[in-house]
């Protein structure tokens, strides 16, 4: 590691503690935005520059009893880099200076469009609602008539299959009668013959 954040509270003249150094190793970042890359650039080209800071009445520095052995085993185990002297620093800064002014108007007009093109979008996804909610409402009534439909045709049923019964009782009960009047028919002609062969 070779900075942290966490490491200017002793050169601040506070308590130095160890630094987290889990989950500090990568960092990715997907900027889309070019003026977000632009600042990007800008940071980047701030940190090959060194900066002076003179803070007066500074208490004195101090650090926690396992920050030293842990500076000591950070610097062992560190590769060795050739730090450039001052001297030898003397690539200029390039800044894009940027009109704020323009820059707000462009930022602001681009949401304004952008607002725009969310109203037009809401305005068709609610008349798409709409159709759709009057789809619902046809195929509703749709349904509500097949099944007053089914329902009368039930009923029909019904009272259909309780008239075929009624029918086939009657049936049965003429059935009946039909077979006893032939029993009937059949002793009156035995009585008929016997009569006359009595005669």
């Amino acid at each position: 590691m070779s900075y942290a954040p966490a490491l200017v509270v002793r050169q601040l003249g506070g308590m130095q503690f160890v630094p987290r150094t889990v989950g500090i190793a990568q960092f990715f970042g997907l900027f889309k935005d070019p003026i977000a890359q632009e600042v990007l650039e800008i940071i980047k080209q701030d940190w090959k520059h060194l900066v002076l800071v003179e803070i007066k009445d500074l208490k004195d520095p101090s650090a926690s009893e396992g920050y030293a052995r842990w500076r000591d085993l950070a610097a062992s185990t560190m590769p060795c880099v050739e730090v450039k002297s001052l001297q030898t620093v003397k690539e200029p800064i390039k800044r894009k200076m940027v009109n704020n002014e323009e820059e707000l108007r462009r930022q602001v007009e681009k949401l304004r469009i952008e607002l725009t093109k969310s109203r037009k979008d809401k305005a068709m996804l609610e008349e798409m609602m709409l159709k759709e909610d009057k789809k619902r409402a046809f195929l509703d009534e749709q349904m509500q008539s097949r099944d007053a439909q089914i329902t009368k045709l039930e009923l029909k049923l019904g009272e259909e299959k309780i008239a075929r019964e009624r029918s086939e009782k009657e049936l049965k009960g003429m059935s009946l009668d039909w077979m006893q009047s032939c029993s009937e028919l059949e002793a009156m002609e035995i009585d008929f013959n016997d009569f006359q062969g009595s005669i």
